[in-house]
């Protein structure tokens, strides 16, 4: 009898081996529930009070001490489950890539502000369907991209919907758009012709943003130097009456050095003030060609009034086969081109006076609305004051021929000797 009660002792100690739940005592910290019992299948936490969910029921902590056990005897033991692999490298830095862009434009203006850099801001457009591409996901919130331009701007995302006041202000008109704006919110230029956004374009995307802001002026790469780096350190004091010859002879050779160069430098500037200054032999054969027939100055055109402008562009339109005639369907351009025997106008064209200063896109696309409006293919601007970049791009693909006083002076040129008195006499009416 006495052997039996010691057989069933150890059977009850040997239950764990043999399926028994492990126990967890009140009181038990979480590491110590976690190495019993295995990694929870979920997490909760609100204030001092945590909660461990396993596959049997809940684990109850207050302030990181079990409480209380709340665990069903029907439903099977869970095999302990080992704890997850930390975040790879890779994820940490794309989380870290996401995370370096802003959506708040104060935030982006005091933080370009704070550490004098501009702003680079990514328009992006409405949601694509799953699978298409994504330029944000796919390009501008990979580490690639942003590790090229992190250190040299404030990143801000606008997504589709917001910031409408900032989207009128940039004049954004596709998707994606890339605008550089300095720290004050002046726009400082834009790139918003990308191939498609995709793993394999991604260089070719940083690429053309990098060659927009160089072409807006800006510079990469560049960085404050540290007037203490490389350990710069003066020459030992001399010892002697030769280390003090060696220290004169060095510094008698670097101001001669240092005064041939500065020599050098000044006889390029002379050369160059005076090269600039003197025309090439054509160029002083034109102005000759140019007086002699009655053309104006380059200064000339660019002080046009619009009534002057208006008048001589039909001049020349007239000298290119149009019959003129002044604009009655809209509001947005001034005269009506037509060739002989059109029921309708050809093309519209719209005369902007120099003092109105470079066309910006906005009056582009007013024009080219109304010429889809009224079914007209071609559309004329002249202005004397030029245009801006993004205006030259717009012309280029939506059917404008946009002529700065430059183009004008050329067109003034190619016009028959019969014909130019007459246009060049519209330049002195009042």
């Amino acid at each position: 009898m006495l052997l039996l009660l010691h057989l069933t002792c150890w059977v009850v100690a040997s239950l764990p081996v043999w399926g028994r739940p492990p126990i967890v005592a009140a009181g038990a910290s979480k590491a110590e529930v976690i190495e019993i019992l295995g990694w929870p299948n979920g997490q909760s936490k609100a204030g001092t009070k945590e909660i461990l969910s396993y596959a049997q029921g809940q684990v109850v902590l207050e302030e990181g001490r079990v409480t209380r056990i709340d665990f069903s005897p029907k439903i099977p033991w869970q095999a302990p489950k080992a704890a997850p692999a930390p975040a790879s490298a890779t994820s940490s830095r794309s989380l870290q890539a996401v995370q370096a862009w802003v959506s708040d434009f104060a935030q982006a203006k005091d933080e370009a502000a704070r550490r004098m850099r501009p702003v680079l801001v990514v328009f992006t457009g409405p949601s694509q369907p799953a699978g298409g591409p994504r330029f944000f996901e796919d390009v501008a919130s990979h580490p690639e991209f942003v590790d090229a331009f992190r250190n040299e701007f404030v990143l801000m995302r606008v997504r589709f919907g917001t910031h409408p006041e900032l989207r009128d202000y940039c004049e954004v008109a596709q998707y994606p758009t890339v605008v550089f704006l300095n720290p004050t919110g002046e726009i400082l230029g834009l790139s918003e012709a990308f191939p498609a956004p995709t793993s394999t374009a991604r260089g070719r995307i940083i690429a053309s943003v990098r060659d927009a802001w160089l072409a807006a002026g800006g510079s990469l790469g560049s960085s404050s130097p540290n007037a203490t780096a490389g350990g710069t350190r003066l020459p030992p004091a001399p010892v002697g009456m030769v280390s003090w010859i060696g220290s004169a002879w060095t510094l008698i050779i670097s101001g001669v050095g240092a005064g041939i160069a500065i020599m050098l430098i000044l006889l390029w500037l002379l050369w160059r003030n005076w090269s600039v200054a003197q025309p090439p032999l054509p160029e002083i054969t034109r102005r000759i060609s140019d007086a002699a027939s009655g053309l104006p100055t380059l200064h000339d055109v660019q002080g046009w009034s619009q009534k002057k402008v208006c008048a001589v562009a039909a001049g020349l339109a007239e000298a290119e086969g149009y019959q003129v005639d002044t604009y009655k369907l809209g509001e947005n351009a001034d005269l009506e081109l037509r060739r002989p025997g059109d029921t309708r106008p050809r093309a519209l064209l719209l005369a902007v006076g120099a003092s109105e200063g470079m066309v910006p896109i906005h009056r582009l696309r007013d024009l080219a609305a109304e010429m889809a409006s009224f079914h007209v293919k071609e559309g004329w601007v002249v202005a004397p004051g030029g245009f801006g970049p993004d205006a030259s791009e717009y012309g280029k693909t939506h059917q404008l021929t946009l002529l700065s006083s430059a183009v004008i002076l050329e067109r003034l040129r190619d016009v028959p000797p019969v014909r130019l008195p007459g246009i060049l006499a519209q330049t002195t009416a009042g």
